[in-house]
């Protein structure tokens, strides 16, 4: 976990990182840690409950690159046409994803990840709560 400010989102590392692969390397159990903050902090900004440090629209780049790869694998398309308005609602779900997958390198609270199967589905979400203590 890092102390202080995030730096903004670079879209030419996230692609480095991340888009040049399977689009199953950008599901939230796939990102690195560093990613999962920053864009978790970007998603907050989007949905208007985090003041931006940075211009604004920088902030809605790169999840919606993610889940545009995410689409992409998980239709078999490089090319789709999606109402503009079904962002938002892939970005809300995105955005629970993330904070799933923070809760599960976290706490000791277990969720189950998304597949590119599931991801965007109406999906059951399982999870467990472990013991400290247990071995």
């Amino acid at each position: 976990m890092r102390n202080g400010p995030l730096p903004p989102s670079d879209l030419f590392v996230l692609k480095k990182d991340v888009l040049d692969h399977p689009p199953d390397a950008a599901l939230p159990r796939n990102l690195s840690d560093q990613w999962l903050d920053l864009i978790g902090r970007d998603l907050d900004v989007c949905f208007a409950e985090m003041d931006p440090q940075f211009d604004a629209p920088s902030h809605m780049a790169a999840p919606l690159a993610l889940v545009i790869h995410l689409l992409s694998g998980k239709h078999g398309k490089n090319k789709m046409e999606i109402e503009f308005e079904k962002f938002k609602d892939y970005l809300t779900d995105y955005r629970a994803e993330i904070a799933l997958e923070v809760i599960n390198r976290r706490t000791n609270i277990r969720a189950s990840g998304a597949t590119l199967e599931t991801i965007f589905e109406n999906r059951e979400v399982f999870w467990t709560r472990t013991d400290e203590n247990e071995n």
